[in-house]
């Protein structure tokens, strides 16, 4: 998945466009959070709901790195299934996630597991995605 770039308006934050792109189709923003890093880069994560053609309902994280620069926003999106470096989510987004399946979501779990050890939780050996 590439940078997509667009101007952006006075009126937009980062988060409104990120609110923006996610909530399409089946998709819909529970609860974001955009970090401001530095110069105008921000990382914005979101607990996405999606509707699956089942009927059911998985709940799965948005990452999307954000350049914001004289009127104009570059942004890559991408979803925990990419394993994305960025893995400072506040836990709220990280509660609303539902389970993955057992097989098929390793870069997932890996990115999970790696958000809960950023935010200083402990999770339990034999179920690794369940703080303690």
């Amino acid at each position: 998945m590439g940078w997509v770039g667009r101007e952006i308006t006075a009126f937009e934050t980062p988060k409104s466009v990120g609110d923006s792109d996610w909530n399409q189709g089946k998709t819909r923003v529970l609860k974001s959070f955009v970090d401001d890093l530095e110069d105008g880069e921000f990382v914005y994560y979101a607990a996405i709901e999606n509707s699956l053609d089942d009927g059911s309902v998985e709940v799965f994280a948005a990452i999307t790195i954000m350049l914001l620069d004289d009127g104009w926003i570059s942004t890559k999106e991408m979803t925990e299934h990419y394993g994305p470096v960025a893995s400072n989510p506040p836990k709220e987004i990280l509660d609303l996630l539902t389970p993955l399946p057992k097989d098929g979501s390793e870069l997932a779990r890996e990115w999970r597991q790696e958000c809960y050890e950023n935010l200083g939780i402990k999770l339990p050996k034999e179920n690794p995605l369940k703080p303690v």
